[in-house]
């Protein structure tokens, strides 16, 4: 053990490698906002490919800590929104979220969220599967709370997170809903 110790170090030396530390917050953030893409070409095709995940976990835990390594890999950018917008309301946790049409589609939306705590960042995950890069109408078409009775995630998830999961969901319909009127004034082009 004393000479794998004393190997690891030397390496650490010679490469000038620094110490592995947890990344703090504003650690690894990005300068920019990063907007999500969309995961499949419909929020019904991403929820499906979700279930199925869901599906083949087990217990709650099982459930909430897939949730949480979802929203560890989402892009640290919790200091960039909080100076962008305002907290969302509902939310026990610092939860900021911002939306924009998607840049080429105007009838679609992009979002990007971040929270202080690793389960909201997981559900903020979900939410960017289902809807990020979306077109508005399908977001406002798609049945959110039956997909999450569908996974179960209303098993495991507090009463408070609920709250704060529809919090961000009103966000987000809302912006579609703005975006949809948008996209019906449009004119049609022959």
């Amino acid at each position: 053990m004393d000479a794998l110790v004393a190997a690891l170090r030397k390496i650490r030396s010679e490469t000038g490698a620094k110490p592995l530390a947890a990344p703090q917050r504003g650690a690894g953030e990005s300068a920019e906002v990063v907007f999500a893409e969309a995961s499949k070409p419909s929020p019904d095709a991403a929820a499906d490919e979700l279930a199925d995940v869901f599906e083949m976990l087990g217990d709650g835990d099982q459930r909430s800590q897939y949730v949480m390594d979802m929203g560890k890999k989402l892009p640290l950018q919790f200091d960039a929104l909080k100076r962008l917008t305002a907290r969302v309301p509902g939310c026990m946790s610092e939860v900021y979220l911002v939306n924009r049409p998607k840049p080429g589609d105007e009838a679609g939306i992009e979002f990007a969220a971040d929270a202080n705590a690793d389960i909201v960042r997981g559900l903020i995950a979900i939410l960017q599967k289902l809807f990020s890069g979306q077109r508005a109408a399908d977001v406002l078409a798609f049945d959110v709370e039956a997909f999450f009775r569908r996974i179960e995630l209303d098993q495991f998830i507090t009463t408070q997170r609920r709250n704060g999961l529809a919090g961000m969901v009103q966000r987000i319909k809302s912006f579609a809903a703005d975006a949809a009127k948008a996209d019906s004034k449009q004119p049609v082009s022959r």
